[in-house]
């Protein structure tokens, strides 16, 4: 019976039928041509299973190949049936399944490579035949010539597979090459028989020898060992060439240079036909690298574990991953507690989205330092710390979780606190009669002078210049305290230089001439701009003029130079004196720093000018320094960043009806009255109140244009008064001007209603500076909310637009429309993405009625008709955005209030 089943084919035949067939078919024809009446098959037997691979001179239904059934493999020489009529085992053959009508049947095997696979010729004839010896011995031939003919393209197979895998192994060689340079790998054959060692060039280079001076023997790699590695080592290869265990260990070798690097080796036993040991292969790997860093990495878990800082880790979901013995003492939480949870767990509940700004600003790659903020112990109370975040990067620099140190500054903040409320009660304490002395000398010597004896005069006069050096004393002390702790703030606006050295000029050429000294003023440029806080900038003119004046000779001139360059503006403060000391050149900037500090010195001053001006300027982003001879005198400048953008503040001809009545709370009554004084100038009668409790109740019988208030008072902080004035109805946008003499410390900590403070004046007061403030209050400023989640930008746009307009934040959806129904805006800038939904919903609400700018890392893709201006934070500057807040302020908007 005949199959047609070729997927049932043995390995062997599905690897080499394809090529033999064709040679099959001719055997066949030729056998076939021999007796034309014939017909001739091949059939191949493997392992019980035979197929027909080539027929000719048959009928159509006969097909090769084709599986057959039958044991085709029992044959073993050739058999001759002149008439299978005539013999009885004829008819049970299997050759009958394929010629089933035959008479005439030569079977001739042959053998195929192996005693398993054999052929058969098969040559059948419908008629009785009788053949000559010849013809036997050519079909005999086309037997052997098929047997040769698949032997033949077996042996075209092993040799193309020879060639495949010699190509392969010449592949596999190159990349174990590469493998063992790349990883500092070398390869080393140890004969034990005769003591040969062979390296290849890795191992010189892992062992630092060269190739001529390697003996090639045992010795060779025993003499390189650490000492203290040596017996070790040579017992684990003695170990293993015993068979006790496998070859695998660590060790040191020392180089001829006397470094020392760690080997990682290990082998494999290669034995003779008789089982004995005869080789070792083996590797050699530098583990240097990765010992330094696991020795490293000990040493960081010591530093992590030993640490006073709490030092964690999370993922970029806020989940923490680590925890050390300081985080659990100082938060209150175990390891065990800690690790899987949500670093929310350490931020009071009006917090948390100060922990989303970090990890926002973290997934950019950015570090954070020294972030002062408040955690939560366990147990509900609060920590100071101040926290340092960095990013955790993957081995393609993707930003993956976050490591925290956090330090516990409880103590530094309580006494921080202590100290500011001692320098602020020392500074009141010292301001206010200041103030009073200085008020009541300037009112005496300024109106009645004409009417005072001369004796008189001139003791008022001393008094009046003592006050003045007192005043400059306490200042320049509190600044110096400020400096010392970091909190020197500035109150950035565009200023020109010039007008700035004009001013400067004008204010101290009164000082240069009771000197005896003149001020010369030399501008080489009309304008040059620049950002910076005007009042210290004036305070370092008047430092470097004073030290100037006081150190010219008399009748002689300090000149006052500015030049304007590409990216900055230098001044320059020249005198012709002696000179600074060679010995207190180096020591110029330092605190309490004076070339003669003798209790005789002739030149008056703290010695804390200088090193204020060289912190005032450095905040600036500036430098300043000094040229000094004996003989052509001393230059000190300064240079500052050019602000090189130009822009106008609108103006607006809208103005209040003029303050006429003022509440002045005060509690001293020279200071009141001073104050009283410099109003009644002005046309503005003013009543006195020196407890809150006072001023609480004239507020509520009159309607007073403006409050002259002192924070610290008998029964209360005005501070308090101030917050019940703003909630007041009554007392709608009432202007307040602070004086005290903890004016800046309290500006800086206020986080009330900025909108009702002119100023914040610091005792002792001037009274240009105070006229200023009473001017102030006649204009109305148009409103801003700015609603962003990021409290640094928020910070530089309030630095911004302070001088010209009032600002609100928000830092989420719900605040920004909690301030939208209760305010009215002339403005709003706009972030997109905020940390409780899109920004842009405040448009697409209605809550926004105003002109928008769109102020985000994400842009829109929406218009909205309130937009007149979009902006991208990450290639906008802040000198742009000023000018969009600025063009979408209208001259009508600014009228409006």
């Amino acid at each position: 019976m005949i199959q047609t089943n070729k997927n049932s084919q043995s390995p062997l035949f599905r690897e080499i039928l394809d090529q033999s067939l064709d040679s099959f078919d001719r055997i066949t024809r030729l056998a076939q041509h021999l007796l034309p009446s014939s017909s001739c098959f091949i059939v191949v037997t493997e392992s019980n299973e035979s197929w027909l691979v080539s027929a000719a001179g048959c009928n159509d239904d006969i097909r090769a190949p084709s599986t057959l059934e039958g044991n085709f493999h029992s044959l073993n020489s050739p058999l001759i049936i002149e008439d299978t009529t005539l013999d009885t085992s004829a008819s049970s053959h299997p050759a009958m399944t394929i010629a089933p009508h035959s008479r005439f049947l030569a079977l001739l095997p042959f053998n195929i490579d192996s005693s398993d696979t054999r052929g058969l010729l098969v040559i059948a004839d419908s008629s009785p035949r009788s053949i000559s010896p010849s013809l036997k011995q050519s079909y005999l031939d086309l037997s052997y010539l098929a047997a040769s003919e698949v032997e033949h393209n077996l042996l075209l197979q092993i040799r193309n597979e020879l060639k495949h895998s010699e190509h392969a192994l010449r592949i596999e060689n190159e990349r174990l090459a590469l493998a063992t340079h790349a990883g500092n790998i070398g390869i080393w054959e140890y004969n034990i028989l005769t003591n040969e060692l062979n390296w290849d060039d890795r191992m010189f280079e892992l062992y630092g020898i060269q190739r001529d001076q390697f003996p090639g023997e045992y010795e060779a790699w025993s003499h390189a060992l650490h000492p203290d590695d040596k017996a070790r080592s040579e017992q684990e290869l003695n170990d293993a060439i015993q068979g006790v265990k496998p070859f695998n260990t660590e060790f040191r070798v020392i180089w001829k240079n006397g470094e020392i690097h760690y080997i990682h080796a290990a082998a494999n036993i290669i034995k003779d036909s008789l089982g004995r040991v005869e080789r070792m292969i083996g590797v050699n790997h530098d583990i240097t690298q990765r010992k330094k860093m696991d020795e490293a990495g000990k040493q960081f878990q010591s530093i992590i574990q030993s640490s006073d800082d709490a030092i964690m880790s999370k993922s970029l979901d806020g989940i923490i991953t680590s925890w050390n013995p300081a985080a659990e003492s100082m938060f209150g939480y175990s390891s065990e507690e800690a690790i899987g949870q949500p670093v929310l767990i350490l931020f009071p509940e009006e917090t948390p989205k100060e922990e989303q700004m970090l990890i926002n600003r973290i997934s950019t790659g950015e570090k954070i330092e020294n972030f002062e903020t408040v955690h939560q112990h366990k147990d509900g109370s609060l920590v100071d710390v101040s926290v340092t975040v960095s990013p955790i990067f993957d081995d393609a620099g993707e930003v993956i979780g976050a490591s925290r140190i956090a330090r516990d500054i409880s103590e530094r903040k309580k006494l921080d606190r202590m100290k500011s409320e001692f320098i602020s009660t020392v500074s009141h304490e010292l301001r206010t009669p200041l103030t009073s002395i200085r008020g009541a000398l300037g009112l005496i010597l300024g109106k009645s002078a004409s009417q005072l004896p001369p004796k008189v005069a001139s003791m008022l006069q001393m008094a009046n210049r003592n006050a003045e050096r007192l005043s400059l004393l306490v200042n320049d002390i509190l600044d110096l305290e400020k400096i010392q702790s970091g909190a020197l703030q500035l109150k950035l606006e565009r200023i020109d230089l010039v007008e700035l050295l004009k001013q400067s000029y004008e204010e101290n050429t009164g000082f240069a001439s009771k000197h005896h000294v003149s001020l010369e003023l030399n501008l080489e440029t009309e304008s040059v701009f620049t950002y910076g806080d005007e009042k210290r900038l004036m305070q370092v003119l008047a430092n470097l003029i004073s030290n100037a004046v006081k150190f010219s000779p008399e009748k002689e001139t300090v000149q006052l130079s500015i030049t304007a360059m590409d990216e900055y503006a230098e001044i320059s403060v020249k005198d012709y004196g002696p000179g600074i000391p060679e010995d207190f050149q180096s020591r110029i900037f330092q605190r309490f720093a004076q070339a003669d500090s003798s209790d005789t010195r002739e030149k008056s001053g703290t010695g804390l000018g200088l090193s204020i001006s060289r912190a005032i300027i450095e905040r600036h982003n500036g430098i300043i320094d000094y040229e000094t001879d004996a003989e052509k005198g001393t230059q000190f400048y300064f240079r500052l960043p050019v602000a090189t953008d130009e822009y106008s503040i609108p103006s607006s001809n809208s103005l209040h009806t003029p303050a006429r009545r003022a509440l002045i709370c005060e509690d001293n009554l020279d200071v009141a009255e001073i104050l009283r004084t410099i109003l009644a100038s002005e046309g503005i009668h003013s009543d006195i109140a020196t407890l809150v409790s006072e001023a609480r109740t004239l507020a509520m019988r009159h309607n007073y244009d403006l409050l002259i208030l002192d924070l610290k008072l008998p029964d209360g902080n005005g501070i308090d008064l101030l917050h019940e004035l703003d909630n007041s109805h009554s007392n709608e946008k009432l202007p307040v001007i602070i004086v005290s003499g903890a004016a800046e410390e309290s500006r800086d900590k206020y986080l009330g209603n900025s909108d009702m403070i002119v100023d914040w004046l610091q005792k002792p007061i001037r009274q240009n500076r105070l006229r200023e403030a009473i001017l102030n209050i006649q204009y109305n400023r148009p409103h801003i909310l700015h609603v962003d989640d990021d409290l640094d930008i928020i910070q530089v746009t309030n630095s911004l637009v302070k001088n010209f307009a009032h600002i609100d934040h928000a830092t989420t959806l719900a605040e920004a429309r909690t301030l939208l129904e209760g305010n009215s805006y002339n403005l709003v800038i706009l972030d997109i993405m905020l940390p409780d939904g899109q920004g842009d919903q405040l448009l697409d609400a209605g809550d926004i009625n105003c002109p928008c700018i769109i102020f985000s890392s994400h842009q829109p893709d929406f218009d909205h008709p309130c937009i007149k201006a979009t902006m991208n934070k990450s290639i906008s500057n802040i000198n742009q955005l000023r000018d969009s807040i600025l063009a979408a302020l209208t001259p009508q908007q600014w009228n409006d209030s």
